[in-house]
């Protein structure tokens, strides 16, 4: 899969309508931001990405991500974590 050119942080920050990417850690935007990581349309982006967003979003085990579906799976136990 073809990793997408957009900036991953910006794509979110308009996806959880909050004002600067610097929002997405605070309440309510950091709940949002991870029920957007973890859903099936948010796809796309190179694993980087992934790790940078989820060591972002301060999440336990973001940066040693190895693919996709890991980065989502830790997004959707942070979010019911929370």
């Amino acid at each position: 899969m073809q990793a997408k050119d957009k900036d991953m942080f910006e794509e979110l920050r308009i996806a959880v309508k909050c004002g600067y990417v610097s929002d997405l850690p605070q309440p309510p935007y950091r709940q949002r931001a991870l029920a957007k990581l973890a859903a099936p349309d948010f796809t796309g982006y190179d694993i980087a990405g992934w790790q940078d967003i989820l060591r972002y979003l301060e999440i336990p085990g973001g940066a040693q991500v190895c693919g996709e579906n890991q980065a989502k799976a830790l997004a959707a136990l942070a979010l019911r974590e929370k």
